[in-house]
């Protein structure tokens, strides 16, 4: 994975976020999960309501209390079918294609796993890989998700934020916590200190206040609270920040702005 394709992933991420604080993030998870179940598990007149939805999952977590969560949760859902690869006897390279989505962990076999993953990925490309770790492992998530992984989330995440997250990465779009995301892009911006810009691109001190705010996370109405203005003079400001950048999305005026480190 790309510097680039990656950033773009942790600014998706965080421009997607309702909010960005822990308690929040974790509040969000819980109710996505509810309505989650409420839409796709409650059976409508006798009927299960789920069609077309199935999933096959590797679970290359070392026995323990992780795995155990994991397999409780996932293991609620009966469209899912999980695979323990320590279970297994069948030879690597005959697994390919097997699999929807491996799930994994930074733990003692960190290294095993990640040969593991690169071997199934290039035997079937739409492998999607999910990889939890502890708070200290961002290194380790951030060398995933260099591999190839499309999410990863912390151990403590898991009881409330598993499912909408397996979700995510079953539909193929990247998912990251906001803590990780925060991690991330400290990281990203020690790795690459000699990517700063000497040119500000005319951006007012104003503009550059609402930029910053964006990047963080922010929404509009957020924003004008913080800085005690409008939601519409925010939109202002923002398309005079895409003008000025020369992109038109949100998501490019993030990369831009983290990436020649211009809040």
């Amino acid at each position: 994975m790309t510097f680039l394709k990656l950033l773009k992933i942790i600014c998706w991420h965080l421009l997607t976020q309702v909010n960005v604080q822990w308690k929040e993030s974790i509040d969000i998870c819980a109710l996505n999960w509810k309505r989650f179940k409420a839409v796709n598990y409650e059976n409508i007149e006798g009927k299960n309501s789920i069609t077309d939805f199935f999933m096959r999952v590797l679970i290359a977590v070392k026995a323990g209390e992780l795995q155990l969560s994991i397999l409780n949760i996932v293991r609620e859902v009966p469209a899912i079918e999980t695979i323990i690869y320590s279970q297994l006897t069948t030879p690597i390279h005959e697994l390919a294609g097997s699999f929807s989505v491996i799930i994994t962990d930074t733990g003692r076999e960190n290294c095993k796993n990640k040969e593991l993953f690169c071997i199934l990925k290039a035997g079937d490309p739409a492998l999607q890989a999910l990889v939890i770790g502890a708070a200290q492992d961002h290194n380790q998530l951030f060398d995933w998700l260099c591999k190839g992984a499309i999410a990863a989330m912390l151990e403590s995440e898991v009881n409330l934020c598993l499912m909408p997250v397996l979700m995510q990465v079953h539909k193929s779009a990247p998912s990251l916590s906001a803590i990780i995301s925060r991690q991330l892009l400290l990281i990203l911006g020690k790795r690459n200190t000699g990517l700063l810009s000497a040119v500000d691109y005319g951006l007012t001190p104003r503009e550059k206040d609402v930029l910053s705010a964006i990047v963080r996370g922010l929404t509009y109405k957020m924003v004008g609270s913080e800085l005690n203005i409008s939601p519409e003079t925010v939109r202002g400001h923002v398309k005079n920040i895409y003008r000025k950048l020369m992109v038109n999305s949100q998501s490019q005026a993030v990369a831009k702005a983290i990436h020649l480190h211009l809040v």
